[in-house]
């Protein structure tokens, strides 16, 4: 398998909880990204990665058993999360996307852009934000099974949850940036209610286009 993308999702999201699952056109959120996934041509397999505690019995009875892989872990620790699942899978690469950018389902192009630059640089850790990059909600990362390897034996704390700080603070891997001319401009990631509510709006404008 060339590339696995792994969508983190959880249930206990401190300033939304159950975010994950809130409908956007009668069609729960991390459903759209696993859509937006699908799309790609590149993408070999898309999975969903949850940890086995109980307050993500929802994702885990939505969505079919070979789209989402339950992980014994603390939610807090996505790198073990995303080691599991790599072990499992063996990729040559990982794409990571969080379960709150949606958008990305009418745009999946961007996760194309993304993982086209990370071949042709062959870097071990690609980013589509930075500098010039995209705006929050439209955010793919994808890097190597072995930078993952090596980023869990030696990250701790923090990097242990968000996981590509690591990566992109060590000079000893390759880190690349995509440049998007963002013509967004906006912050699209779901938050808050707040957010959400300004997303379903946008999907609604998009899906009578």
């Amino acid at each position: 398998m060339n590339f696995l993308c792994i969508i983190a999702a959880r249930m206990t999201s401190s300033r939304f909880p159950g975010k994950c699952m809130k409908e956007i056109c009668g069609i729960p959120m991390t459903e759209w990204v696993l859509r937006a996934a699908n799309k790609s041509l590149y993408i070999d397999k898309a999975v969903i990665g949850i940890t086995n505690e109980y307050e993500n019995a929802p994702i885990k009875n939505y969505f079919k058993s070979e789209d989402v892989e339950e992980i014994e872990c603390k939610s807090e620790d996505v790198l073990t999360r995303f080691y599991h699942i790599a072990c499992k899978y063996k990729p040559k690469k990982i794409v990571r996307i969080t379960s709150d950018c949606p958008l990305l389902y009418f745009y999946p192009d961007i996760i194309d852009t993304t993982i086209a630059s990370h071949i042709v640089k062959q870097n071990d850790y690609t980013w589509n934000r930075g500098h010039l990059g995209i705006c929050s909600g439209l955010d793919v990362e994808v890097f190597t099974f072995d930078t993952l390897i090596k980023t869990y034996d030696e990250a701790t704390g923090s990097d242990r949850e968000h996981i590509c700080p690591y990566m992109r603070d060590h000079n000893r891997f390759k880190f690349g940036e995509v440049v998007f001319y963002d013509v967004f401009n906006q912050k699209w990631s779901v938050d808050t209610l707040e957010d959400f509510e300004k997303i379903q709006d946008m999907f609604n404008f998009l899906r009578r286009k």
